[in-house]
């Protein structure tokens, strides 16, 4: 999971995670790849990371779609959304006529994966 530290310009250690704030030395950091359960335990201190449609497009080289989202929120998103986010990353994918939730889940956590390895 993608996280920042809450204090803007602050940066610190969580559970053995270097951790720094979306503005710390000008944002030049990112966020930063801890487990779910690091984040659970002090999400008083963090805050989910925002993808956004410019840091995607930048990471992965090729023109995504008009999209911000959380990764704990994209099981918001559109259903055709996620598969024109997924064919931009090279994820294969082939589209059955009325796809199941567990279709629909692996996609969404396909990308989640290959957005932290980013990181």
């Amino acid at each position: 999971m993608l996280a920042y530290l809450k204090e803007p310009m602050g940066c610190s250690t969580v559970d053995g995670y270097r951790v720094y704030g979306k503005f710390y030395d000008f944002g030049s950091f990112g966020p930063t790849n801890i487990p779910r359960r690091v984040y659970s335990k002090y999400r008083t201190v963090l805050e989910e990371a925002e993808i956004t449609r410019r840091w995607l497009s930048e990471a992965f080289d090729c023109e995504f779609p008009d999209v911000t989202f959380k990764a704990t929120q994209m099981i918001e998103l559109d259903f055709d959304l996620v598969v024109e986010i997924a064919r931009c990353m090279d994820v294969s994918y082939i589209q059955s006529a009325k796809p199941t939730a567990t279709e629909k889940r692996a996609l969404r956590e396909t990308i989640k994966r290959r957005i932290e390895q980013l990181i």
